[in-house]
């Protein structure tokens, strides 16, 4: 699985014992989805190629596994640009942090 997946299989647990009554339905339900495997409920869609007829599927959530620099108990480190100048720029956030800013793109 890939680092998303890692992040909310280790850190998930901890964010819904503290946070789950302030969690909607939908952010729960992403949570496990993408915990347990990524599926069309995880934002994902099957390509399947018109030559020989392979099929994968492709995932689509709010940050992509490249922006994720690392990622280990104490926290995430992320590559984003700036806005205004365009400039690379990693950020670290707390795991905490991390899901909750990840939760509210989440789409009911």
């Amino acid at each position: 699985m890939g680092k998303l997946g890692d992040i909310l299989r280790t850190h998930g647990p901890e964010y819904r014992r503290r946070f789950e009554e302030r969690m909607s339905l939908d952010q729960i339900r992403a949570m496990h989805a993408i915990e347990t495997c990524h599926t069309p409920a995880a934002g994902s869609a099957l390509w399947r190629c018109t030559s020989c007829g392979h099929g994968h599927f492709t995932y689509q959530v709010y940050i992509s596994e490249s922006a994720i620099l690392q990622h280990d108990e104490k926290g995430i480190t992320l590559r984003y640009r700036k806005s205004e100048t365009n400039q690379p720029r990693t950020l670290r956030l707390e795991p905490m942090e991390f899901l909750r800013r990840f939760l509210q793109h989440v789409l009911p």
